[in-house]
């Protein structure tokens, strides 16, 4: 920053804001650690959930594939973009169904206290109730999504598909929602359109997948028995080449 050579970014715009010292060196370090362990940990855990689908229930993936290739080219011509995203919706349905699948990193949501006395249903609570959500029964609960434990993006082509809120509780529920979550849901769909449109993922028949018992601490191991499988040499060449333009950018 000092010479004038960082990109734009909120990191560098949160430091600059802090003219008057509100935020001390422990404060600036958290907000920024905060933002890459929240979003880091979740993203990498929701493309677990996606392989796993992928390689469990591998019908919606031709179906992903099918719009994948008529956008972005059958042959590899180039990967999805953001400017894509009116052209895939079968892509943002599968992230809503990532999210509401197997709901990661806050199965019982983060706790909440009321702060005023309330009713509900004739219950009565007291100030200072804490309360916590069950995301996994609320997600596998046939009363609310059809066949719950198969990965079915179609539930999602409806008119609340551009909405990354509705339909699940990947980032929690009423007003007190996950700040981050359009960071995280950009994450998710960037990273699923690519890893859809460039690798095959099959299930290790020896190794079977148990989606309901996927690790979310890995450990730096890996989570399940997965074989990932490149497309095609056209598919691989696209790799290499995004990646040397990735490594030559300014």
């Amino acid at each position: 920053m000092e010479k004038g050579e960082q990109r734009e970014c909120f990191a560098a715009d949160f430091i600059r804001s802090n003219d008057d010292n509100y935020f001390d060196e422990n404060s600036q370090l958290f907000v920024l650690g905060s933002l890459m362990e929240a979003g880091s940990d979740t993203t990498r855990v929701s493309i677990y959930d996606m392989i796993a689908a992928a390689a469990t229930y591998p019908d919606w993936v031709e179906r992903a594939r099918a719009q994948l290739d008529k956008v972005c080219g059958a042959n590899a011509e180039r990967l999805p973009e953001w400017s894509d995203r009116e052209d895939l919706p079968y892509i943002t349905a599968t992230v809503k169904e990532i999210f509401r699948w197997r709901p990661n990193l806050a199965e019982i949501g983060a706790p909440t206290s009321l702060t005023q006395d309330d009713e509900y249903e004739g219950y009565r609570f007291p100030q200072g109730t804490v309360f916590v959500w069950n995301a996994w029964a609320i997600a596998l609960d046939p009363r609310e999504y059809a066949e719950p434990e198969r990965f079915y993006p179609e539930r999602f082509l409806n008119d609340d598909l551009n909405n990354p809120l509705k339909g699940h509780w990947g980032f929690g529920p009423g007003r007190r929602v996950c700040v981050g979550w359009n960071v995280g849901e950009g994450n998710v769909w960037i990273a699923v359109a690519r890893l859809l449109y460039c690798f095959n993922f099959i299930e290790d028949k020896a190794n079977p997948i148990d989606t309901m018992r996927i690790p979310q601490i890995a450990k730096n191991k890996a989570p399940f028995q997965v074989k990932i499988e490149v497309r095609s040499p056209a598919h691989a060449a696209l790799i290499e080449r995004t990646c040397l333009d990735a490594v030559d950018a300014p």
